[in-house]
C-alpha cells in the first residue's frame, strides 16, 4: 500500500508517518521501482500501535524502544510508569480543584449572620436571629455544587459537606442561575449544609451567632 493508504488506515497524517520514519519509530519500507514506498500489514500494525502509545503520553523515544525491544525495559514497565505518572497528575488536579473551590466558596460568620458564597454562582446571607442550631455532619454524596431540595440548601466541595445549620423559620432562597438561564422561583429552606475547611472552628462561630441572637431576643 502507498503512504496515503497507510496513514488513512492508522488514522494519522502522511506527515506523521514521515516524522515517525525520521525518528526511527517506523522503519523505512522497501521502495518500488518508481521510488514510492511500499507498505505492508506489519507496517500498519506497528504504526497503529505507535499511535496508541503516543496517545497514552509516551515520548517517541519510549515508543521506539517499546516497539523495537532495544530498551532493557519491557513495555509493561513503561506503561506502569506512565500510569503512576497519570495518577500523580490526577491527584494534583484534584487538589488544585479543591483549592479553587475553596476560593470560590466563602462561608464566614459575621456579627449579622452567616454569609454563604460560591463565587458568582450563588450567594446568601442568613441573619443571626434565624440560626437555631449547628452541628458537624459529614457527607460525601452531593452530586451538585449547589443543591436546593426538600427544604434544604447544600453547598458542596468535591461532593462533600460537613456542617449543618438548622433555621428557626424558613428562608426564601433563589436557585443559582447562569446569565442565560431563566429566573426560577425561590425555594423555602429550613436547613443549610456546607463544607468548612475547619468544621470545628466554624461550628463554634455559628453557635456563638445563635447564642448572641438568642440573648438579644431575650433582652428586647
Amino acid at each position: 500500500m502507498r503512504i496515503g493508504e497507510l496513514a488513512a488506515l492508522a488514522g494519522v497524517s502522511t506527515r506523521t508517518v514521515r516524522h515517525y520514519h525520521h525518528q526511527g519509530v517506523l522503519p523505512e519500507p522497501p521502495r518500488r521501482v518508481n521510488g514510492y514506498r511500499e507498505y505492508g500489514l506489519r507496517d500498519a500494525l506497528r504504526l497503529g500501535r505507535a499511535r496508541r502509545l503516543t496517545e497514552l503520553g509516551l515520548s517517541l523515544d519510549e515508543v521506539r524502544d517499546a516497539l523495537t525491544g532495544d530498551s532493557a525495559r519491557e513495555l509493561r514497565e513503561i506503561l506502569l510508569e506512565l500510569d503512576a505518572d497519570l495518577a500523580r497528575q490526577e491527584a494534583e488536579i484534584r487538589s488544585r480543584r479543591e483549592r479553587l473551590a475553596a476560593l470560590l466558596r466563602e462561608e464566614s460568620p459575621s456579627p449579622d449572620g452567616l454569609r454563604l458564597r460560591y463565587g458568582r454562582l450563588f450567594g446568601l446571607d442568613v441573619p443571626a436571629e434565624l440560626i437555631a442550631s449547628a452541628r458537624i455532619d459529614r457527607r460525601y454524596d452531593e452530586k451538585k455544587l449547589v443543591r436546593l431540595s426538600d427544604g434544604e440548601l447544600a453547598l458542596a466541595v468535591s461532593s462533600q459537606t460537613n456542617l449543618v445549620v438548622e433555621l428557626r423559620e424558613p428562608i426564601e432562597v433563589p436557585p443559582p442561575r447562569r446569565p442565560w438561564q431563566a429566573v426560577r422561583p425561590a425555594v423555602a429552606v429550613r436547613r443549610v449544609r456546607f463544607f468548612a475547611d475547619d468544621p470545628a472552628a466554624a461550628l463554634r462561630a455559628v453557635a456563638a451567632l445563635s447564642t448572641t441572637a438568642t440573648g438579644e431576643r431575650g433582652t428586647s
